[in-house]
């Protein structure tokens, strides 16, 4: 795994080789391994109430698209208007780089009663206000 950094110990002919044999094989290095190993991740939580309604659906869209931008990845989920499964996108979120929650007004404020002093986690997230 030293061979995929850039700036490691692997001498730059041993890394060129195995570099090339990885392409050959079609070989990606696992994300997941790094991110146990760092504790970093650059993943991001984004649990929408219905993803074919187009606020959503525009929302998701934009996101996706910045995330790759930076380096992320977006790991989606459907509520599908059930407040629990809500908080558990939340909770999952503190092993995730943050937490996208875009909610109407009464189900944000029940979420973050319901959280309590989890919402207020070292895990960045942010929550879009969408009136009925």
């Amino acid at each position: 795994s030293l061979s995929f950094q850039q700036n490691s110990r692997v001498s730059a002919a041993t890394r060129a080789k195995i570099l090339a044999i990885a392409r050959r094989l079609n070989y990606f290095p696992n994300r997941s391994a790094r991110n146990l190993r760092y504790g970093l991740s650059h993943t991001i939580g984004f649990v929408v109430l219905e993803i074919t309604n187009p606020f959503y659906a525009r929302m998701i869209r934009s996101a996706e698209k910045i995330a790759h931008e930076l380096g992320c990845e977006i790991l989606f989920a459907e509520s599908h208007w059930d407040l629990q499964k809500e908080i558990n996108g939340s909770y999952v979120a503190n092993a995730l780089a943050g937490a996208l929650i875009p909610l109407l007004r009464p189900w944000l404020d029940k979420l973050w009663a319901t959280l309590g002093p989890a919402a207020e986690s070292a895990t960045p997230n942010s929550t879009a206000k969408h009136e009925e």
